[in-house]
């Protein structure tokens, strides 16, 4: 069962029912675990038809000893492959989507689940009461190619929310205007913004031409604090074309909008999306860094201005909470049907494995 019929299958509340009662049936009839089977799953695709890298390493190191298991491990955190085929872009992905909803969901690993989402958690023992609670072989032997599948399963999913926490301290980390970091990140980002035009003072009218709401844009950081200037700097920095032709359009003379304003708004969006678990197949594709969560949004904050002139019917800033509505009503849509979301899937900073063959799809 795939990442998106998941997805699926958790907004349709009558589905979803009879989805647990076939699992149900399942452990009934097998005995196992649907955590064991979709780890099992794996190993056996890697031996079969299907090989994803993976576990082809497992199966094959398993045999000779705990050392090699863990060079098999070291080698391929890097998201790297083995083996005679490739690694298809969305296979590691799916399967560390699956079993993180299959922890979610489970009644007897709550404390386990608990453990994994603890900024400071300990993943070692989590999976060691998830190997013994879900019966995998051997007693719940850490060295079995399952074993060692849900291991680095969980690590990932550990490390999103790891990278939840640090994103939740950056926004409530506030805007020190006697912070010489602070500061020089700030200007940094008006350098980036408008390349050629001199900043006559720290506090100065030219910040509304960046859609500020003042003279001190410092004082429009305080909702989502560090966060909003990082987000702006690093679409400013890195995505410098798709930057300027929303700065562009948010300057038009009767549908503009505050450009900054709204990258604070898009930053909390952002935010939430991560709160609540929606971006984590995502995060499981792209990867579980700060700089995949940035690519995020930045293809967010492009997506919007495409939206906002793309309206059949004239718009002004009044519109603005309306149609801002609708707008995350449809990128919550796309992480729902799995639609890529980022400006540059062939980007250094995302994982190697979310690169499609051939042709890459870039938008800027």
């Amino acid at each position: 069962m795939t990442g998106r019929l998941h997805h699926y299958l958790e907004n349709q509340a009558f589905l979803f029912a009879l989805y647990k009662l076939w699992k149900w049936f399942h452990h009934a009839l097998t005995g196992t675990s649907e955590l064991f089977r979709i780890c099992d799953g794996a190993v056996a695709r890697a031996n079969g038809l299907h090989s994803i890298g993976l576990v082809t390493a497992v199966t094959r190191n398993t045999t000779r000893g705990e050392e090699e298991v863990e060079l098999y491990e070291n080698k391929q955190l890097d998201g790297s492959v083995s083996g005679s085929e490739e690694m298809e872009p969305t296979d590691e992905a799916a399967l560390v989507f699956r079993i993180d909803r299959c922890l979610m969901y489970s009644s007897k690993l709550l404390v386990e689940r608990r453990q994994l989402e603890a900024k400071d958690s300990n993943v070692d023992a989590a999976v060691a009461s998830i190997l013994r609670k879900k019966g995998f072989p051997e007693n719940g032997s850490p060295s079995t190619p399952q074993a060692i599948v849900l291991r680095r399963c969980a690590w990932t999913i550990a490390a999103s929310y790891k990278l939840m926490h640090d994103l939740n301290a950056r926004a409530a980390t506030k805007y020190d205007s006697s912070n010489k970091t602070h500061e020089r990140k700030l200007l940094d980002f008006w350098e980036l913004a408008s390349p050629g035009q001199r900043l006559e003072s720290r506090i100065s009218e030219q910040w509304t031409t960046l859609g500020f709401q003042g003279h001190d844009p410092a004082t429009d950081f305080r909702g989502m604090g560090l966060l909003a200037l990082d987000d702006l700097h690093y679409y400013a920095k890195v995505h410098p074309q798709s930057f300027h032709r929303v700065l562009a359009s948010s300057h038009h003379e009767t549908a503009w909008f505050s450009m900054a304003v709204v990258g604070i708004h898009i930053t909390s969006f952002c935010i939430s999306l991560i709160r609540t678990r929606q971006l984590q197949n995502f995060m499981y594709t792209y990867g579980t860094t700060k700089e995949s969560y940035e690519e995020f949004y930045c293809y967010v904050f492009d997506s919007f201005e495409k939206h906002w002139t793309s309206s059949t019917k004239p718009l002004t800033v009044m519109d603005f909470n309306r149609v801002f509505t609708d707008f995350q009503v449809r990128i919550e849509r796309k992480l729902l049907e799995g639609v890529p979301t980022v400006l540059d899937e062939q980007s250094p900073v995302l994982l190697p494995r979310s690169r499609p063959r051939g042709n890459s799809r870039k938008q800027r």
